[in-house]
């Protein structure tokens, strides 16, 4: 995918030094998440040490034969033509499934190796093609790195064991040295960033780049739904135990409760605020773990309701009619402070709180984009992001600004995902995960690699319309 477009620089001369993300920003009405997979939603059994390349291939599908004499290929039936999105999620049901590697086996008709997926997301006939016959038998034809698209491939065109293809589904960084691929390897399916254009262990240099002749690029993409209305996904420490746990927002017959999960899989809630608040969460004492509150926009003036651990209730009052609440520990006290995120004139504005109530901001993203907030590089303190849902159809993008000024961007969700952002397992920096409405699901990841830490159902879930 490339670079972000108009992703500003940090205003003022503000520097930061990242730190654990509490909470998670309720998207407001206007553009909604989007497309097409998650970091995250591979199972681990899938490999816990991921290996490299292709340990053989099966035999290509047979394809009919037009003039193909003794030892030539022959030209395959010309496949329907699919979109970049379809091939994509295609791709993502064989991801965490627990398929093995087995060239001499099949999984909906397609052989369970590197080009038997392959042929399995470009729909081609089953038990599908292999790494040197895409080419000849007509299906494939080689392009410019420059030209990579969702869809497309990287192929070592040699065969048998020393062959091995891989799906592009974006680019990964905006210096487009690595990408986002699925591929089928010996330890199974894997979703995973991968330097370009294969690892330096694995004969690179006999990728090209190639193209499925019935891809299409997707139509504008439909109007996306603004409005959503059901359990909203919140993340914090509520035990004190240095990770990150879930916990859902609800409001019931105008009762507002927080749901939270705790590491021994009991539940515990909390009533707080009135229909119509957003659920904020942070560690305002200094406690060591996460408190809850309530983002409030009534008559033109914005309220931080805070309830501290002995039940008190405190209230700050900040930023505008139409901001989003932010959080985060921006100074590196051990203490939350307040913020909000405010897009107008096509540019975005993080508005930082310190506690000694002056403001810090900084400017990121564009219009539409979502806020999120993280300790990306392990320091003491919080950063900001933001979330772009995919004007293309294709993946939306999470972009995390470091302290050094650089931004790291990558590719994440379907249609509808929520973002949450947390330290899922202690390794003291925060990851990605997301919150599937559809389904209930939380599939959280802390290595930035693909592979997901865990994927559970818990809360109702809720649409958008």
């Amino acid at each position: 995918m490339p670079a972000l477009p108009a992703l500003r620089r940090p205003a003022l001369g503000f520097v930061l030094a990242g730190a654990l993300s509490l909470g998670v920003a309720v998207p407001a009405a206007g553009p909604a998440l989007a497309q097409p997979s998650v970091p995250g939603a591979q199972a681990l059994a899938s490999s816990a040490r991921p290996d490299r390349g292709s340990p053989g291939q099966g035999a290509p599908a047979p394809v009919e034969r037009k003039g193909a004499g003794p030892g030539q290929f022959a030209l395959a039936a010309a496949p329907a033509p699919i979109s970049r999105s379809q091939v994509i999620a295609r791709a993502e049901t064989w991801v965490g499934i627990g398929l093995g590697y087995n060239q001499g086996a099949t999984y909906q008709g397609y052989r369970r190796d590197c080009s038997g997926y392959v042929s399995m997301a470009w729909q081609l006939a089953t038990p599908g093609q292999t790494t040197n016959s895409f080419g000849p038998a007509g299906i494939s034809r080689v392009i410019g790195r420059s030209e990579l698209k969702p869809g497309d491939a990287l192929n070592n065109d040699k065969s048998g064991n020393s062959g091995h293809v891989v799906l592009f589904e974006g680019w990964a960084d905006s210096s487009q040295s690595s990408y986002w691929g699925y591929e089928f390897s010996g330890s199974g399916v894997h979703h995973r960033k991968i330097p370009y254009p294969y690892f330096a262990d694995s004969d690179p240099s006999g990728y090209k780049p190639i193209r499925n002749l019935a891809v299409t690029d997707d139509a504008t993409p439909a109007p996306t739904p603004s409005t959503y209305r059901g359990d909203i996904p919140i993340v914090g420490d509520w035990d004190g135990r240095g990770h990150t746990q879930v916990g859902v927002f609800r409001n019931s017959g105008g009762a507002n409760q927080f749901v939270l999960r705790h590491d021994d899989g009991s539940i515990s809630s909390i009533s707080l605020g009135d229909p119509g608040d957003q659920p904020i969460v942070g560690d305002w004492d200094g406690t060591g773990h996460a408190q809850v509150g309530v983002f409030r926009s009534t008559g033109g003036a914005n309220q931080f309701i805070l309830r501290h651990d002995d039940g008190s209730i405190s209230s700050i009052s900040l930023g505008d009619p139409g901001d989003q609440p932010i959080i985060g520990d921006w100074q590196g006290t051990g203490r939350a402070q307040v913020g909000v995120f405010r897009s107008t004139g096509g540019a975005n504005e993080f508005i930082m709180r310190n506690a000694d109530g002056s403001l810090n901001k900084i400017l990121l993203g564009d219009r539409g984009d979502q806020p999120v907030i993280g300790r990306w590089d392990g320091g003491a303190r919080d950063l900001p992001g933001i979330f772009r849902r995919s004007s293309t159809g294709g993946a939306n993008t999470i972009a995390t600004l470091h302290a050094d000024g650089s931004l790291t961007q990558a590719q994440y969700g379907i249609p509808g995902d929520l973002p949450v952002v947390g330290d899922w397992s202690g390794a003291g920096r925060s990851s990605y995960g997301i919150y599937r409405p559809g389904n209930a699901t939380f599939t959280l990841n802390n290595s930035y690699a693909g592979a997901a830490d865990t994927s559970f159902i818990y809360g109702n879930g809720g649409t958008w319309s």
